[in-house]
Formats: C-alpha cells, sequence, structure tokens
C-alpha cells in the first residue's frame, strides 16, 4: 500500500512538474513576444524618430526657400514698378519727338538724293579720269618709243650724247592741260635741246652729211644769254597762262617762255577766238 501511495505521489509530483514546464514554456513564449513587439516598437520609434528629423530638415529648407522667394517677389515687384514708369515715360518721350523723326526721316531722304546725284558725279569723274588716264598714256608711250618724230631728231637721240633730249621729255603737264598744250607746241615737242651752240652747229652738220633728214634744234646757252621772251604784263584777264601749267628745269625756262610766253589756255574755242580778235598779235 505504501508503495502505491509512493508511486501516486511521484506522479502527482512529475503531473505538476509537467504543468509548471507548461506554463513556463508558455511564458517564455509570451516573454519573447512581448520582446519582439517592444523591439519592434522601438524600431518603430527610430523611424518616427528619423522621419520627425527629415520633416524638420524639409521644414528649415521649406523656410529659407519662402524668405528667398519674398525677397525675389519684393525685387521683382520693385522691378516691375520701375519699368511701369520706363514704360510710361518713353511713352511720352515718342510723343515729344514724334515730330523730330518725321524730319530725320524726311532729311534721309534729302541725304538720298544727295548721295545720288554724288554718285552720278563720281561716275562722270572717273570717266574723265579714265579718258584722261588713256591719252596721257598714248601720250607717255609715243614719248618713249619717239613713234612721229621725225627721222632726223631720232638720228640725233641715237647718235650724239650730249643731246639731252626732246623738249616733250623734259616737261611735265597736268592730265587735264595735256591737249592744250599739244595744241599750243605742235611740232615744237620734237625739238632736240642740247646745251652749247657749237654742239648745234655739229649735230647740224652731221644731218646735212649723212642726209638724214631735219630736226629742230636749240641751244640752251643762247637763249640763256639772251634770257628768253619775257611774258608780257597785259595778257587777257579770261584765261590761264600756258607757263603756269607746265613744268620743267630752271636751264628749259626761257625755252618755254619764247614758245608759250604769250599761250593762254581757255575753256571754248569762241572765247579763244574772242580774245585772239581784241588782242591781234
Amino acid at each position: 500500500q505504501q508503495v502505491a501511495d509512493k508511486q501516486a505521489a511521484v506522479e502527482d509530483f512529475d503531473t505538476a512538474i509537467c504543468q509548471r514546464q507548461s506554463g513556463q514554456q508558455e511564458t517564455q513564449a509570451e516573454t519573447d513576444e512581448l520582446n519582439n513587439q517592444l523591439t519592434r516598437t522601438r524600431s518603430e520609434l527610430n523611424a518616427i524618430e528619423l522621419q520627425k528629423q527629415g520633416n524638420i530638415a524639409r521644414l528649415e529648407k521649406l523656410s529659407a526657400e519662402k524668405i528667398q522667394l519674398e525677397e525675389e517677389r519684393a525685387k521683382l515687384e520693385v522691378s516691375l514698378g520701375e519699368f511701369e514708369k520706363s514704360v510710361e515715360s518713353e511713352s511720352i518721350h515718342v510723343e515729344t519727338h514724334r515730330g523730330t523723326v518725321e524730319e530725320r526721316q524726311a532729311r534721309l531722304a534729302e541725304l538720298g538724293r544727295q548721295l545720288i546725284v554724288a554718285e552720278d558725279e563720281l561716275d562722270e569723274l572717273l570717266q574723265r579720269q579714265a579718258e584722261a588716264k588713256s591719252r596721257k598714256d598714248v601720250l607717255q608711250q609715243l614719248i618713249e618709243t619717239k613713234e612721229g618724230f621725225s627721222a632726223g631728231a631720232q638720228d640725233v637721240l641715237t647718235e650724239f650724247d650730249s643731246a639731252i633730249g626732246t623738249l616733250s621729255d623734259l616737261i611735265r603737264v597736268p592730265d587735264e592741260y595735256v591737249r592744250a598744250i599739244e595744241a599750243a607746241m605742235g611740232s615744237n615737242l620734237q625739238l632736240v635741246l642740247t646745251e652749247q651752240s657749237q654742239t648745234a652747229n655739229e649735230i647740224l652738220n652731221h644731218l646735212a652729211q649723212r642726209k638724214q633728214g631735219r630736226a629742230g634744234i636749240v641751244a640752251l646757252e643762247m637763249l640763256r644769254e639772251r634770257g628768253g621772251e619775257i611774258p608780257p604784263n597785259d595778257l587777257p584777264a579770261k584765261g590761264k597762262p600756258a607757263l603756269q601749267v607746265v613744268e620743267t628745269d630752271e636751264r628749259n625756262q626761257p625755252l618755254l617762255q619764247t614758245l608759250l610766253g604769250r599761250t593762254l589756255i581757255v575753256d571754248t574755242l569762241e572765247t579763244a577766238t574772242r580774245l585772239w580778235r581784241s588782242n591781234p598779235g
């Protein structure tokens, strides 16, 4: 009987132990669950704290942006006010100066017409310049090649070093007076100049002996001794003395005074005829 009682007591004790172990396991499970809940809660709190800090940072940034936008808005309002004043001022200025603009347009139109006239005059001057240059080039070519010069003059220039040159070689004439001087001097442009009269005699004897033709020879020393012809003081006022447009060395001046001392350059043949009739000789 005692054994049975002890065995029953042991079984009761085992049952109690099992019940306690079962309760302990349930308590442990509850404890683990609570720990898990606590961990999740802490994580959520940390996340909320981080979100709070982020929201605070964004709020501060938005506040700064708001202040900046308000400052820019104030500046824009000031600029807008200045622009409105400027537009109003420009409107008044345009109204005030509308007449001035019309005057300037009229002035521009007048300048345009004057420019057209000036261009036409320039074209005419360029054409005249081209014609004068062409005449000058032809004359220069004739001088260099001695084309049109007598055979005697060409022979003298070739054979005698003492021959200074022809008169056409030794004068300079502006383009606009070339034709007038050519007409006035004619064949005298072919005169061969030398310094001494003895040389002039030698040249003439040479031409006579070789029968090379004729040539006009001028000894400058004879003209200097004679002094050339002094231009008269009573030349008509209507005209330009030919001596004023012909340039040459000082030693050739007596010859030019002899040839052109009483020659005037005028604009028209009618003027020349009238002066010739009123001043015979």
